[in-house]
């Protein structure tokens, strides 16, 4: 039997040896192994369910399979286009509406057309106009209640311009003219139509047509201001907690962090290990074949991490990652079938010989430099291990 995988010292799979892979392959069938998530740990092969992240099956992930096997209206390929997504989950509205817009572009809102197609209710058309059949494009756009409501807005141009247009052409419209600020605002005043809509048919009081976009605004500003103040008070209390831990003595604390090239087919993870005053000490750039999910080489970037430091007996009593995920389940030791679970097992286990050391979550600001040293093995060929100062600064 041909081993394709290549080993590292601690006996874990670092990745497939893709010289062999394309000696033995097809190159079609060797982009396909290389999107293969392997742990190379303590798991053992088994049939998993790869539509929920836990590996088990689950009604919700069946049903929603099941809903995108059927045909949904849309008027282009925009809504398979990760720049199109981008743009929505790093505009600066608040997660709850970023979801809704996924909602409205996914055309999964509750509107009569839809209802009507599930034998929910009796009738398509709007309960508003009573002409036409409501859609989500009619509900946020269409419908003759809704032209003061935008006209009195700051966006009639673009409704005036783009309104005949597929509700998700529409909001790509209103990207190449809006900056990333109206566009979550943009995203906001959608939402309050769609809140006005609802609390009129159910409680007949909405918000006055002139007021929408001026409520809508000032919520999304509200919402901006609320995480300034909540991203200060995090750096404050960080650093609050690093001044108490430096007066009680001196440690070492690990930072990791992991980086994918999607194009290239490979990943790397970022290890850095400096003192209370934050002085880089020593640090590991190491390069893996394969294309895993970023939470997958997170996970393994601290597998790695926590073998690496008792390998050399490191004082080391914290270890900081920036993915939340990850700190979540280890605390709970909630394990499923998935392949993470396999390395989250893999961690605990290494934990056990190490039981004063803590793995915390920071966020991404307080995590700059084991980002930066995945980032840079990424263009290596082999691990890098050095002391001191990061050999690229």
């Amino acid at each position: 039997m041909v081993k394709l995988e290549e080993k590292s010292r601690d006996n874990s799979i670092m990745g497939m040896n893709i010289k062999k892979l394309r000696q033995y392959f097809f190159e079609s069938d060797v982009q396909d192994i290389l999107n293969v998530p392997i742990t190379g740990f303590s798991g053992k092969d088994e049939l998993i369910w790869s539509r929920d992240g836990s590996g088990l099956f689950t009604v919700k992930s069946a049903y929603h399979l099941a809903l995108s096997h059927q045909d949904i209206p849309s008027t282009s390929s925009v809504t398979n286009s990760r720049k199109f997504w981008n743009k929505v989950w790093h505009s600066k509205a608040p997660p709850k509406i970023k979801h809704f817009i996924w909602r409205v572009v996914s055309h999964t809102l509750p509107v009569a057309s839809s209802l009507f197609s599930r034998h929910i209710i009796g009738s398509p058309l709007c309960s508003f106009c009573k002409s036409n059949s409501e859609t989500v494009h009619h509900a946020l756009l269409g419908c003759s209640r809704l032209k003061k409501v935008w006209k009195s807005s700051r966006f009639v141009d673009l409704y005036l311009k783009f309104k005949h247009l597929d509700i998700t052409d529409f909001l790509l419209s209103s990207f190449e003219v809006l900056d990333k600020e109206y566009v979550g605002i943009l995203f906001c005043f959608l939402w309050a139509l769609w809140n006005n809509r609802n609390n009129y048919l159910h409680h007949k009081h909405a918000i006055p047509v002139n007021d929408t976009f001026d409520w809508s605004m000032n919520y999304f500003f509200q919402y901006v201001d609320a995480q300034q103040k909540l991203q200060q008070n995090r750096v404050l209390a960080q650093n609050l907690n690093r001044e108490s831990t430096s007066a009680s003595g001196s440690y070492l604390q690990v930072f990791t962090d992991a980086a994918i090239d999607v194009r290239g087919q490979k990943h790397s993870y970022g290890i850095v290990v400096a003192d209370e005053s934050g002085a880089v000490k020593a640090g590991v750039a190491k390069p893996c074949i394969g294309n895993i999910p970023a939470v997958m080489a997170e996970a393994k970037a601290i597998y790695h991490a926590i073998f690496w430091v008792q390998l050399l007996h490191l004082p080391v009593d914290t270890l900081k990652t920036d993915c939340k995920t990850i700190v979540d389940k280890l605390n709970h030791c909630n394990w499923n079938a998935s392949p993470l679970d396999d390395v989250l097992v893999g961690i605990k286990n290494l934990l056990s010989f190490s039981p004063n050391l803590r793995i915390e979550h920071v966020y991404r600001e307080s995590n700059q430099l084991a980002h930066w040293v995945a980032k840079f093995g990424l263009g290596l060929d082999n691990e890098v291990v050095w002391n001191g100062s990061l050999p690229f600064i």
